[in-house]
């Protein structure tokens, strides 16, 4: 197992739209099976959020890309994290 930590940055003068739980259940929306993803926590920063994210990959490069893709998919996808982008 491989944990992968994260920063979703947001846009400037962007309102948090939801709180620690709400982000992480809009993240496990966006998770595909190829992902790996076994856990995954968020935490709301003062810039946007911190994700982590746990693969059941035991390639750490592997599971970084995957939690990337995971993190792309949610803001391509999700009007909630719109102008939002990997730190």
């Amino acid at each position: 197992m491989n944990m992968t930590v994260l920063d979703l940055i947001k846009p400037e003068g962007h309102v948090e739209p939801f709180d620690d739980i709400s982000l992480t259940d809009l993240l496990w929306l966006h998770t595909v099976i190829d992902d790996g993803v076994e856990h995954l926590r968020t935490h709301i920063t003062g810039n946007g959020a911190r994700v982590i994210v746990f693969s059941a990959d035991a390639d750490a490069e592997n599971s970084r890309r995957s939690a990337e893709a995971l993190c792309r998919r949610a803001i391509s996808a999700a009007p909630q994290l719109r102008g939002w982008r990997l730190g």
